[in-house]
């Protein structure tokens, strides 16, 4: 009688193991189906925010913002020549195709530019620009919003599916894992506070103070 119930046991136990795993499953595509949506709505708000920023610079000068993009390709070919020179290699297609004229006459050609101009004041006027388009911060402070969503279900998944997230690499390991699979650093918090001097939160990777005792991003009780 007592080898039936051990058995009986044992299938109870495995059912509802099975039924406990299906259930979390679930969840998780559930979760990552609420990820896709908040996706979307990022895609949607980025959209918006370049409609926006078109029409916010209709105003300015089109010669004036050549000038600009030339000088910037200007500083990018200088800071690649003095990389080059230190690491003594050949930068590879560093200047895109010419650029077009500005009504300054200046030109980008293979790689050359015969005069540098200051366009300070129309970059100042681009960043002003944005400053006061308040729909446009409006959209970047919902993206952020819609990403730290994106991130609370992502710590929902690896919690159901039993693992942390490497603070190193980003990878998934075991919760219980000293090494992480992907990179081969360490992941317990007591190792990366001794090898970093920095604690981290063993679920989700995330910095916390020394003297925390949960973690700010997702609540988890740290040892």
């Amino acid at each position: 009688m007592e080898f039936f119930n051990n058995v009986g046991k044992t299938l109870t136990e495995t059912s509802q193991g099975a039924v406990q795993k299906t259930k979390e499953m679930a969840e998780i595509v559930k979760l990552n189906a609420s990820i896709s949506e908040e996706n979307k709505k990022i895609g949607t708000l980025q959209q918006e925010i370049g409609v926006l920023v078109s029409d916010s610079f209709q105003s300015l000068d089109k010669g004036a913002l050549i000038a600009c993009l030339n000088e910037r390709e200007r500083q990018k070919s200088e800071q690649a020549d003095s990389a080059e020179m230190m690491s003594g290699e050949p930068e590879e297609n560093v200047w895109p195709e010419a650029a077009a004229q500005t009504e300054e006459g200046i030109r980008i050609n293979g790689g050359e530019m015969s005069v540098s101009v200051d366009t300070s004041g129309t970059e100042m006027q681009i960043r002003e620009t944005l400053a006061e388009n308040g729909d446009i911060l409006q959209r970047i402070v919902q993206i952020k919003v819609c990403q730290e969503t994106i991130a609370a279900y992502q710590e929902q998944i690896r919690v159901l599916k039993g693992v942390k997230k490497c603070p190193h690499c980003g990878g998934e390991v075991p919760q219980n894992a000293v090494f992480c699979g992907s990179c081969g650093r360490k992941v317990t918090e007591e190792e990366l506070k001794e090898e970093t001097g920095v604690r981290f939160c063993t679920v989700c990777g995330a910095k916390v103070e020394p003297d925390f005792a949960f973690c700010v991003n997702c609540g988890q009780k740290l040892g």
